[in-house]
């Protein structure tokens, strides 16, 4: 029998111009650090942002894209 694919526990957070992402789902105690760290262009405001299960990239959005 198949296993259940994990359920994402995944969360992103803009943190002083860097988008970080925290896989909750780490068996890791104390102080959460980012899985993933992304720098946005200087150039866009993030209106918000997302990642995929695979934690292979993070998408954002400005207001007038999605990047």
């Amino acid at each position: 029998m198949a296993q259940p694919a994990r359920p994402l526990q995944v969360i992103t957070r803009l943190v002083a111009g860097s988008i970080c992402v925290y896989d909750l789902a780490a068996d890791v105690r104390g102080v959460l650090s980012p899985a993933m760290i992304c720098r946005p262009s200087t150039e866009d405001d993030v209106v918000d942002h997302a990642v995929p299960a695979d934690l292979q990239r993070v998408y954002y959005t400005t207001l007038n894209a999605v990047v």
